[in-house]
């Protein structure tokens, strides 16, 4: 017993020896399994060959039966005629099918805890030997005690995975903290260079202040939207409106349901101001022949797709559509068919912004 490697072990060596000792046909041990009500079989002796196929799904439920009342009330439960008691009705057919007529339980407890059940099951009616309580009473204190340190094994087990996993925790938040700091510094670096550019082609300055506004707020986590209620398909086609820089020859393709979709809820003009974002990058890809936008509504979503351009838009650009989406309820995916996809629900789950008095 001190040389088994699982307490399964311990159990079936104990039973082996035990069960021919004490003149029991077949017995059993049960342990509560985790924090449920519920005891698994972790090893049994001698139980008939039809029933061996079962006894992996096998589970007694704590304060039912004859095993579940001893780990319940904590004592040992000892039925001496499974027959003769009327409260054992539900029992008579599998008594019968499995051929025992009485049954010993004795609770496996350790210390506060019951940790499970050992039953022997006889074939014959009656009381067990007075000299024999004693020696179950010992084989069941035997077997709590390697269940408990079984139990005890697995809590240091686990104790030492979630130091482990605390270290390791640690360690990528540090790289984390590390990385954070680098995508910050690039994006004030792509945000200067944003800011810059519209200066110096003078155009797009209020766009880009809008956003640059925008993405200051998503990061301080007090962006609100204006929402309004329209058809989906609208700010995709602002999107084709306002998007500058369509190369001549390029095909510019709206793919968009002819039905009435259903209405959405959302800040329009930020939706729209993404799809520009992503338009603008397709535009800029060279060789590409033709630019598909399009939308589509299914399980309470809109998705939006701009594809056919490998460009990517500059990196503040993409911080803001990153940040607006969220903002928004949605994320931004890059889209299998080259480009990018905005996702977004029907319903914007932020506020709106109260409305602004004249002149302020």
């Amino acid at each position: 017993m001190l040389r088994a490697d699982h307490p399964e072990e311990v159990f079936q060596h104990a039973l082996d020896r035990v069960v021919p000792l004490t003149g029991a046909s077949f017995a059993s041990v049960y342990l509560v399994d985790g924090a449920s009500e519920l005891m698994r079989l972790v090893a049994a002796c001698n139980w008939p060959e039809s029933m061996r196929p079962w006894l992996g799904t096998a589970r007694v439920r704590v304060g039912f039966g004859p095993s579940g009342e001893a780990a319940s009330e904590r004592r040992a439960i000892e039925i001496p005629d499974v027959f003769a008691d009327p409260d054992l009705e539900d029992w008579h057919e599998v008594a019968r099918e499995l051929g025992f007529r009485a049954i010993v339980a004795l609770p496996l407890q350790s210390g506060t805890r019951v940790l499970g059940t050992v039953a022997f099951y006889f074939g014959e009616s009656g009381t067990v030997a007075v000299s024999v309580r004693p020696f179950l009473r010992t084989v069941a204190e035997l077997l709590a005690a390697a269940a408990d340190k079984a139990q005890l094994f697995e809590e240091l087990r686990r104790a030492d995975a979630s130091v482990a996993d605390t270290s390791a925790e640690l360690a990528r938040a540090d790289v984390a903290v590390l990385d954070e700091r680098r995508e910050r510094e690039a994006l004030v670096l792509a945000i200067a260079d944003g800011v810059a550019e519209s200066h110096a082609t003078n155009t797009g300055v209020g766009v880009t202040v809008e956003a640059l506004v925008d993405l200051a707020a998503s990061l301080r986590g007090t962006l609100r939207a204006e929402i309004e209620e329209f058809d989906p398909r609208v700010p995709l086609r602002d999107a084709m409106k306002q998007a500058t820089g369509l190369p001549e020859g390029v095909a510019l393709i709206a793919e968009e349901p002819v039905l009435a979709l259903p209405p959405m809820c959302s800040d329009r003009q930020k939706i729209a101001r993404t799809l520009v974002t992503f338009l603008e990058a397709a535009y800029r890809s060279s060789g590409v022949a033709e630019v598909r936008a399009a939308i589509q509504v299914a399980s309470g979503s809109a998705v939006y797709r701009v594809s056919g351009g490998e460009s990517a838009p500059s990196a503040f650009g993409m911080a803001v559509a990153r940040s607006t989406a969220e903002a928004l309820g949605g994320r931004v995916l890059p889209d299998p068919n080259g480009g990018f996809r905005l996702e977004l629900p029907m319903q914007c789950p932020v506020g709106g912004t109260p409305p602004v008095p004249d002149g302020v």
